[in-house]
């Protein structure tokens, strides 16, 4: 959370509450696989709590 409020300092359009600073998000991609596919897959995925 301290890159996020240094950010913040000198900067606009940071985030105060994210979920990547809660650590439960995250960015990737795969070369080669459209976003939209990863995102179907993503879907189908079931949460085990």
């Amino acid at each position: 959370m301290d890159t996020n409020n240094e950010l913040r300092a000198h900067s606009r359009g940071v985030a105060r509450h994210s979920y990547h600073t809660k650590g439960q998000a995250l960015d990737f991609y795969i070369k080669g696989i459209q976003l939209s596919n990863i995102r179907k897959s993503a879907l189908k995925c079931t949460l085990v709590v």
